[in-house]
């Protein structure tokens, strides 16, 4: 199986580095609800983009009223990059825990096309039908790639020991990975920085 990814922003690396696991967070069950708390998203895409992620650029309109958290930048209100950090997680492909989003809820269904097409618009919670409409048929006629096919859901917390890399974005939207222990000094260090100790 290829390796299982998850994406995280600055604030919710700090609280797995202190509470030392992943925990379970949105789940879009098979009615389309949103239920918290449920599982840990996860991809196999080691590519950020079309995957519903906010990854940190800046607001347009109304789009900010949906969002609970974001960064002020130059004046500009950006939001918060949940593409910041790339983590990956070793889980068997036999644990009864870890579910393809596709099988979960049918590869073919209004629901998963709509999720994959909007994946593409993060900041917009309330999409508009034919940004929704057109975007699907990109993915339709493969002028854009749809990830969905990736996406998996892992219905437990995961303990940074199944970490097997750690990788912080640089500037130019790649990845640098380095083994955990190393990343999680220099992420302590930076933190001790930070606080002025």
């Amino acid at each position: 199986m290829p390796t299982l990814y998850h994406y995280t922003c600055r604030h919710n690396l700090e609280n797995i580095e202190r509470e030392k696991k992943i925990r379970r967070g949105i789940f879009v069950n098979q009615a389309g609800e949103i239920e918290e708390g449920k599982a840990v998203n996860l991809t196999t895409d080691s590519d950020s983009t079309g995957h519903g992620l906010p990854d940190g650029r800046e607001f347009e309109g109304n789009q900010i009223k949906n969002f609970r958290a974001y960064a002020v930048k130059d004046d500009r209100k950006i939001s918060v990059d949940h593409t910041a950090y790339r983590l990956a997680v070793d889980i068997d492909c036999r644990n009864t825990k870890l579910s393809k989003v596709s099988d979960l809820l049918g590869i073919e269904s209004d629901l998963f096309l709509n999720l994959e097409a909007s994946a593409y618009h993060p900041l917009d919670k309330h999409l508009d039908l034919f940004i929704l409409n057109s975007t699907r048929q990109q993915i339709k006629q493969r002028k854009i790639l749809g990830k969905g096919n990736t996406w998996w859901y892992y219905f437990a917390e995961i303990s940074i020991d199944q970490l097997t890399e750690c990788a912080a974005k640089l500037p130019d939207g790649t990845y640098h990975p380095e083994s955990p222990d190393a990343f999680w000094e220099l992420l302590r260090e930076d933190m001790q920085r930070r606080a002025g100790i």
